[in-house]
């Protein structure tokens, strides 16, 4: 296994590092030699489609890419970047000393050998009929029109993409920011908290949507159930700063995503003792209750575990009713410094609303209610107005 940082990636050195064996681990596949990724080469790579939206080859474009034939590069100009073959009425020995490399497509392909991805294991045999025949997807860049381009470190990404054909498993990180996943994570497959690259599509509601690629839920329970160690995280003598809570937020978020797949295979007490698992080994006395404990507490209804649903929702609103009140207390100018923290929990509460009202939790469905009433000062037809919220909430 080797662990690679994308930030360094865009460093020549450690372009060649990652280019070696380390103990163990097999040099990673990048085909660009030492002279193609050198300090000041294909520092920045332009994108500039030449193919009226047809799809191109991965393996190709990255060929194109390492071309040093001046009639596969082109120039940045007042205009934005214009390939060398369509610059007319201009010496080339005017700017042959700016040329610059570029991916001649925005829209790429990688055509799949469903033997060999079912032979290296990278799909399970049971799931062969989800193979795709190629995945398709478009590159974006930063910048728009004639200057949308990568940096080097996206293309070394993109290089070994090409040239692994499914030989190892290739992982992102849940942390890291989407900027990072190529445009690629319709086609992730969630193992714990790292994301597989596998030729399986499964679409995503938006581009930015926080719940990413499909789940194998035995293989995930498997992990996260019985093979992930939790260290002294339940331990209340062990300080955790902001930094530790956030990250503690993907791996209970993760427990929600695998109850939710256990559920819809009718794996009901599964999902229910993984919910358990998230509270147990990551306790609200560590990491507060926050939006991402509503699907949790969701999952224990649609799981048919109606008390422990019930003692949820019990706690969460108790504590974050508590943090309202806290911060209604701030006025004047400290009232706007405050306005995001309470949007926050604002959004919590209405969903606890909608989420005892459908499953029939009437005495703390009435007290929701009323609090909700009291502070927001509803006096007529309370129920239509919040529902009203809910909905474009759910928008």
């Amino acid at each position: 296994m080797r662990v690679c940082n994308l930030s360094y990636l865009a460093a020549d050195w450690y372009i060649e590092q990652m280019k070696r064996a380390a103990y163990e681990s097999k040099p990673l596949p990048i085909a660009f030699e030492k002279n193609q990724f050198i300090s000041g080469t294909r520092d920045v790579v332009y994108i500039h489609d030449l193919l009226d939206g047809k799809y191109y080859e991965l393996g190709k474009a990255m060929d194109f890419v390492r071309s040093e034939e001046n009639n596969k590069k082109g120039v940045s100009l007042r205009e934005g970047f214009i390939p060398q073959s369509l610059i007319k009425n201009v010496p080339l020995s005017q700017y042959k000393d700016d040329l610059s490399n570029y991916i001649p497509a925005k829209n790429l392909k990688i055509s799949i050998d469903k033997n060999r991805v079912l032979q290296t294991g990278t799909v399970l045999q049971k799931d062969s009929a989800l193979i795709v025949d190629s995945i398709y997807w478009t590159i974006r860049g930063e910048g728009s029109r004639n200057n949308e381009s990568i940096y080097k470190n996206s293309l070394m990404v993109l290089d070994m993409l090409g040239n692994n054909n499914w030989e190892r498993p290739i992982y992102f990180a849940i942390t890291v920011s989407h900027d990072n996943y190529q445009d690629l994570a319709d086609y992730f497959q969630m193992d714990g908290m790292a994301y597989r690259f596998v030729p399986v599509l499964t679409k995503r509601t938006s581009r930015y949507s926080a719940d990413l690629g499909r789940i194998d839920a035995d293989k995930l329970y498997d992990k996260m159930m019985n093979k992930f160690l939790w260290g002294g995280v339940k331990n209340p003598n062990v300080y955790l700063c902001e930094t530790n809570t956030r990250m503690l937020q993907s791996y209970r978020s993760n427990f929600g995503r695998l109850a939710n797949a256990l559920i819809a295979e009718n794996k009901k007490d599964s999902a229910v003792m993984a919910l358990d698992k998230a509270y147990e080994e990551i306790p609200d006395y560590q990491l507060p209750f926050g939006y991402f404990d509503v699907p949790l507490l969701d999952c224990y209804f649609r799981a048919d575990a109606f008390e422990k649903g019930n003692a949820l929702a019990e706690k969460m609103f108790k504590a974050v009713s508590e943090e309202m009140d806290y911060l209604d207390g701030f006025r004047g100018r400290f009232e706007n410094s405050v306005s995001k923290e309470k949007e926050y929990r604002d959004y919590i509460l209405y969903h606890l609303f909608d989420i005892t009202k459908r499953n029939n939790s009437e005495e703390l469905h009435n007290r929701i209610k009323r609090y909700l009433n009291a502070a927001s000062g509803i006096m007529d037809d309370p129920e239509d107005d919040i529902e009203f919220v809910l909905d474009n909430d759910n928008d």
